[in-house]
């Protein structure tokens, strides 16, 4: 097992399964010649092809679950960022989304569109 810096176990990821298939490939990356690209000696870096074969493409997912998806993340974020007093209201939160970073306006802002898509649907 491997412990992070302060002892404890370090959380399972989902990148994880990514990368121990591409070691079990004997892709440890760039700096072994092969990772998720080819290094030609000559010429621009190409992905493996060997990534299709490996991770298969998965069917589509509708615009609508991508989009949800992308605010979910966000207003999640947002949350958290609330509860370590990071931002210290729900009004700056919502202004700071708009108008920090872009987050849809038909939205209200990060805290607004968890407001009106419930929270029991969020979760």
């Amino acid at each position: 097992m491997i412990l992070a810096a302060e002892g404890k176990p370090i959380p399972e990821q989902p990148s994880n399964r990514v990368l121990d298939a591409m070691l079990a490939q004997g892709r440890a990356g760039k700096a072994a010649g092969a990772g998720f690209y080819e290094y030609p000696p000559e010429g621009k870096k190409f992905l493996w092809s060997g990534l299709q074969e490996l991770f298969p493409a998965q069917t589509a997912l509708p615009f609508e679950d991508i989009r949800d998806r992308l605010l979910f993340i966000q207003a999640l974020e947002t949350v958290r960022c609330l509860e370590e007093n990071v931002v210290r209201s729900v009004a700056d939160a919502n202004i700071g989304s708009l108008f920090g970073w872009g987050f849809p306006a038909y939205t209200g802002g990060t805290l607004q569109f968890i407001n009106g898509y419930g929270v029991r649907g969020l979760c």
